[in-house]
């Protein structure tokens, strides 16, 4: 837009921007106009251990904007993988081994933080399997589902047209050429795309949809949606009639009961679309056998994430986060006081147990302390408009440069919000500081959660590295900026000998080998 006065404003994925008419003739003169405003949207978000020193360092997939890193006693949070960014792993033991996504199951992993990245992806584009019958991935959705074993850190499944395991070996696993280390483990039919995958063990889930052209209705191709699984041994569809037609939006299953699943919903019920059926969160105590719909007194509305996790079953909606007892499952309330009512779009627990992670469409990630059990408030109303007002979040970011389709995202190192001016007043956070101790024992794998015994933390205060790029942040206008010096001290260090859960040796890449 050009204002009266010549300035040129200009809109886009990572905020807005302004240059005068002077500038025309130049290249350059954008002035940053994202104070304040915030525009980063995550899809998924997992922490892990700061290795380096005290706190986690978390890890955020944002679309358009690649995959955000905040590191302990670092004033902003930096960029290292460019292009579109959606769902993360990260190992609890040392925040700086993670796999990120960019679209149609285009798997990267890196092991130092973000420096340097590692295409582990069977899709088509990177794996070439010479062998007859062994096939690649060509049909990964556009954010294709992927993730860790509750159970096992080190064995991952991903799904496309097929459903992918790893083997079980998480950091070391390779794909590129003809050789892969995903193996097919099984075929959900021409034309269907899992939406959501979880494992436990040798037990996995895939929710899917299909209509043979990709999830797309279209002329004489209805919309299909279903689950399938290997529990009790051999690979099935599930067959319930009173689960929805509806995209399976997350699907998680019990550390402790690999037949204990919920599987959750998106879009909207029968009332405002014909034939999707009705409810959003859906329970299994017999491996997938009969579902028992405990949406409860939920609003109808779409419900992106779930986890059964901290003696709870808690889920993400499009109006925030809701936990149930799992010995009142239809009875849901708000969780905590201070998290904005905005869409959610994943969950995750720290390493510790002592807050669960909350990744919003509204530019921020929530960690919520966990600190001990006060019953919960049976008479929360979920009605819309009944809910808290958002608070003031984390700001936006630049845009920058796609990568090349279906090829690791080039990384960028820069701050992904400005930092504050010396006159300009501290933003407070949606997650107001905690006021409680210390959460509880690692060793304690569940504990009791419901909405009075999670207060708000602020991720402030931490020490430790922080990523950096020789290669320097990028100018608005795509021209490279100076490299910023390296300060003494700043690089991370090199993984801990012995680390526990970690093998003695790990096959990062062809050529390369560490030990832990």
């Amino acid at each position: 837009m050009v204002a009266s006065d010549g300035t040129t404003y200009f809109g886009s994925d990572g905020g807005v921007w302004s240059r005068p008419s002077a500038t025309r003739a130049q290249v350059g003169g954008f002035n940053d106009l994202n104070a304040g405003l915030r525009t980063l949207q995550y899809y998924g978000g997992q922490t892990g251990k700061n290795t380096a020193g005290t706190g986690d360092i978390f890890w955020g997939g944002l679309q358009d904007n690649g995959y955000s890193v905040s590191v302990p006693g670092d004033p902003a949070m930096y960029e290292p993988k460019g292009g579109d960014g959606f769902n993360v792993i990260v190992a609890p033991q040392d925040g700086r081994y993670s796999v990120a996504e960019y679209t149609n199951l285009a798997l990267a992993k890196t092991l130092d933080g973000g420096h340097s990245w590692y295409n582990i992806s069977p899709n088509c584009t990177n794996f070439k399997p010479t062998s007859t019958g062994t096939p690649c991935e060509k049909d990964g959705r556009f954010v294709a589902p992927f993730g860790a074993d509750v159970a096992n850190v080190q064995h991952w499944v991903a799904g496309g047209r097929y459903v992918w395991d790893n083997q079980g070996k998480g950091w070391a696993t390779a794909c590129t050429g003809a050789t892969c280390d995903w193996q097919p483990v099984f075929d959900l039919g021409n034309g269907s795309a899992a939406t959501a995958v979880t494992a436990n063990g040798a037990v996995t889930y895939a929710g899917w949809c299909g209509t043979g052209n990709g999830c797309n209705p279209g002329g004489g191709s209805p919309f299909v949606a279903g689950i399938a699984t290997n529990y009790g041994g051999t690979w099935h569809q599930v067959q319930a009639p009173n689960l929805p037609n509806r995209v399976v939006t997350a699907i998680s299953v019990d550390q402790a009961d690999a037949a204990h699943v919920v599987a959750v919903y998106g879009s909207y019920s029968r009332h405002w679309i014909d034939g999707a059926g009705t409810g959003h969160v859906f329970e299994s105590h017999d491996g997938g056998t009969t579902w028992t719909d405990i949406s409860g007194n939920l609003p109808d509305a779409p419900v992106n994430a779930v986890k059964i996790a901290l003696g709870s079953l808690i889920v993400g909606t499009d109006n925030g986060v809701l936990a149930a007892s799992p010995t009142a499952p239809t009875n849901w309330y708000r969780l905590g006081s201070g998290l904005p009512n905005t869409p959610v779009g994943d969950l995750s627990v720290a390493p510790d147990s002592s807050y669960l992670l909350v990744s919003t469409r509204n530019a921020q990630r929530c960690p919520c302390r966990n600190t001990g059990p006060v019953p919960p408030r049976p008479d929360a109303d979920l009605r819309p408009g009944r809910h808290p007002q958002p608070g003031q979040v984390p700001s936006g970011t630049r845009r920058h440069p796609e990568p090349r389709r279906g090829q690791p995202g080039r990384r960028r190192t820069r701050p992904l919000r400005p930092r504050p001016r010396a006159d300009e007043p501290a933003r407070p956070h949606g997650c107001r500081p905690a006021d409680a101790g210390p959460g509880p024992d690692a060793s304690v794998p569940h504990g009791p959660l419901n909405e009075r015994t999670l207060q708000q933390r602020a991720d402030t205060g931490r020490t430790g590295p922080r990523p950096r790029s020789s290669r320097g942040p990028v100018a608005p206008h795509g021209r490279r900026r100076p490299p910023t010096p390296r300060r003494a001290g700043r690089t991370p260090p090199a993984p801990k000998p012995g680390a526990a859960g970690w093998p003695s040796t790990t096959r990062a890449a062809p050529g390369l080998e560490m030990s832990h």
